[in-house]
């Protein structure tokens, strides 16, 4: 803000010695101009002050102009009165200026605005085309790991923290014997033995406070009742917070069953 308004002082100052600058190049060419086109300076000057340094340079170079130009007058008048048309012409051509001041420095204010609203655009543009590269790259690499999911001989398998299935690739069809339709939204139980409930009430709890399991040798269920030896490894999912939202499972068949412990 302090700096704005020393700013605005610094070109109202450059305004005011504009117009007192062209006042003495008119004064200094009076032999050769006599008295034609007195103002003519000082009316330029006064557009590009109004055009360049905005309304309140525009209106400093205009009272002062107007004190120069009154002034002026009246010492070529000397001590006779100054007629009525004089005021006249000075009210009228004091009005045309102000009015062309105004213009000028609302056009100009105008062209900042929109250039301030381009590149506005242009930066939201430059934004959402990097938000729209961002999410283009985030679909395909989800496009790839949904990819190498699916084609895994493994089961890979997601649950929440209730132990409801949320996703089934191939790899589970291919070992458990369920189809995704079948599997998902039903409990994990759906693959674990009777005997193992606890096993998995384990799993879940470590998993709610962060913990992973690795290469755990286990027993889990076929479709058609069979017990099938497997080794687990069961990582927390993560929502954007950083809680743990679910679990994701690996199970690959095993053929050496160990299952004393859970790894960590």
């Amino acid at each position: 803000m302090r700096f704005q308004k020393n700013s605005q002082l610094v070109r109202c100052c450059a305004a005011v010695g504009l117009i007192g600058a062209v006042t003495l190049v008119r004064l200094a060419l009076t032999p050769v101009l006599g008295d034609n086109v007195p103002f003519l300076f000082q009316l330029l000057a006064l557009l590009c002050c109004a055009r360049y340094l905005g309304l309140i340079p525009g209106l400093a170079a205009w009272t002062t102009a107007l004190a120069l130009a009154i002034g002026r007058a009246m010492v070529a008048a000397g001590q006779a009165p100054v007629s009525n048309r004089f005021w006249l012409r000075t009210v009228l051509a004091a009005g045309f200026c102000l009015f062309l001041v105004w213009l000028l420095s609302r056009q100009a204010r105008l062209r900042e605005e929109l250039a301030s609203s381009a590149q506005l655009n242009l930066d939201q543009s430059e934004r959402l085309s990097a938000e729209v590269a961002q999410r283009e790259r985030q679909q395909a690499l989800a496009a790839q790991l949904q990819a190498i999911v699916e084609s895994s001989d493994d089961a890979v398998i997601s649950k929440d923290l209730a132990g409801i299935i949320q996703s089934w690739n191939a790899g589970a069809e291919g070992i458990f014997g369920y189809t995704a339709a079948e599997a998902i939204g039903s409990p994990i139980s759906l693959v674990v033995p009777s005997g193992r409930l606890t096993e998995e009430a384990e799993i879940l709890e470590r998993i709610r406070q962060g913990g992973r399991v690795q290469h755990f040798e286990t027993v889990r269920l076929h479709k058609s009742g069979r017990e099938i030896d497997v080794s687990l490894t069961i990582s927390p999912i993560r929502d954007a917070a950083g809680d743990v939202s679910g679990a994701s499972h690996i199970d690959r068949k095993s053929t050496r069953l160990n299952s004393s412990h859970l790894g960590i």
